[in-house]
């Protein structure tokens, strides 16, 4: 469709048809007007603007396009009256400005997150951190005890593979928040694991064991308790006996 084909003009006495769009619709603010009110170019003349023919108009003679006014010497009148062009596929036009394909239209509208972070730091903020728990000598002699018949059961790979030995261990682990309170407080939280003992190091103080996971390392100072599957493994087992 040629755009700049100038449309034909009723007779005198006739009331001009809505102006139509390329897809066939009225565009808004046009379908009011008298022949006197439209040029040859299709602006309104100053007849119209006087005389106040057109219905969409303010008392001031402003043209009223959809809900805005516009000034009647409103000098791209004739491109509004016109309507929206329509390129044929293919065309000079179209390959130059080729339609944007629909999904990436789609991120165009894709919800923007301007607070992003703010409810990790929110979460991070409702995390209760205590202080260490510091086990009294009793404690502290029982999980000597224990880890001591850990390390017997574990001495080497072969024997770790053989005796299968499965425990969950309740260790601490300091809070690494640096914005939270609680990291200067030297504060943390007690966690759990559960898996199969493979090594206990008296040089490093480390527990190893073998998790579901992956490989879970617990220093001796952070241990809170170790609990084993098997209920009597460390009642049967005296200190010496390794």
């Amino acid at each position: 469709m040629n755009t700049n084909e100038t449309k034909k003009m009723p007779e005198d006495g006739q009331t001009a048809p809505a102006t139509m769009g390329d897809q066939g619709r009225p565009l808004r603010g046009s379908g009011n007007m008298t022949p006197d009110a439209l040029s040859g170019t299709g602006r309104l003349s100053d007849r119209a603007v006087r005389s106040g023919e057109n219905n969409g108009r303010t008392p001031d003679g402003e043209v009223i396009l959809g809900y805005m006014p516009v000034p009647p010497d409103f000098k791209y009148m004739d491109v509004y009256l016109k309507g929206r062009p329509k390129h044929e596929e293919f065309d000079a036009f179209w390959c130059r400005h080729p339609p944007m394909d629909l999904r990436r239209r789609a991120k165009i509208f894709a919800p923007f997150n301007a607070l992003k972070g703010m409810d990790e730091l929110r979460a991070a903020q409702e995390i209760l951190y205590v202080d260490r728990a510091q086990p009294d000598e009793d404690r502290q002699r029982e999980l000597n005890h224990q880890l001591s018949v850990l390390r017997g059961y574990t001495f080497n790979g072969r024997m770790a593979r053989a005796n299968q030995i499965m425990v969950t261990v309740e260790y601490f682990t300091p809070c690494t928040d640096e914005n939270h309170p609680a990291f200067d407080l030297h504060r943390g939280r007690y966690q759990t694991v559960h898996g199969m003992v493979l090594n206990v190091d008296d040089v490093k103080e480390t527990l190893r064991l073998l998790t579901t996971d992956g490989e879970a390392v617990v220093e001796f100072c952070d241990i809170r308790s170790i609990t084993p599957e098997t209920d009597t493994l460390f009642e049967d087992v005296p200190d010496d006996l390794w």
